[in-house]
């Protein structure tokens, strides 16, 4: 059995701040991120938005869950930009992750900042399970030898 998994473990866990825990001993919630982009913007441009978010959560310890893109659609109202542009259409993506909730505000100002996001929504799931530790090979040619 796995000593993570134990009533002691969860004790001793209790008393240690957060922070100072690996992110795999942490329980971090799950987020679903889903963001609307301008019609023109090119395929090439929604994988950017959804690598920078990816990248943000990342390299705070989040895990990524999940990446989905849903294509364009007509809207079923009209949205008005700051810059009084129209949007009758919008490209939709979807990201889940798991991170600390102060990744939060980098990720909502890295959406704020970029010119092709138009709208996003940013749910909290319920609590991710606990995710063991992985030893990831630092070259993918380990993943030939077996």
């Amino acid at each position: 059995e796995d000593p993570r998994g134990s009533a002691h473990f969860r004790r001793r866990a209790r008393h240690v701040p957060a922070r100072a825990l690996p992110c795999f001993e942490r329980r971090m919630p799950l987020y679903e991120l889903l963001c609307m982009a301008r019609p023109l913007a090119a395929r090439k441009e929604l994988a950017e938005v959804a690598i920078r978010a990816g990248r943000t959560v990342l390299e705070s310890g989040g895990i990524v869950a999940d990446v989905k893109s849903y294509g364009e659609h007509t809207l079923a109202y009209t949205i008005r930009t700051a810059s009084g542009e129209k949007i009758r259409q919008a490209n939709f993506l979807e990201l889940k992750f798991a991170a600390a909730p102060e990744v939060l505000r980098s990720v909502e100002k890295d959406l704020r900042l970029d010119e092709r996001i138009v709208r996003w929504c940013l749910r909290r799931k319920p609590m991710m399970p606990y995710v063991p530790k992985v030893k990831v090979p630092k070259s993918p040619r380990a993943f030939e030898d077996e």
